[in-house]
């Protein structure tokens, strides 16, 4: 799988966080570990941990429409 944007961090590192979550790749707190260890920047995007938590959140609760709503949401924004 191959995502990229042009800082490559926030965007490419939501993406890449909802594709490991959907997947079952990883856990949600090893998701989010790797999004900040590879430079997520909280303090100008803190709207993209909470989606990526209301992701993790849908998926808990087997919502499988929401959850893709939330990826298409990222790919067209």
């Amino acid at each position: 799988v191959f995502v990229h944007c042009k800082h490559g961090k926030d965007r490419t590192g939501t993406m890449i966080a909802l594709y490991e979550l959907q997947f079952r790749i990883k856990s949600f707190h090893e998701a989010v570990f790797e999004f900040f260890t590879m430079g997520y920047n909280h303090q100008k995007h803190p709207h993209m941990l909470e989606f990526v938590k209301n992701f993790a959140k849908s998926l808990k609760s087997k919502n499988q429409v929401i959850a893709t709503f939330y990826i298409l949401y990222v790919k067209l924004c």
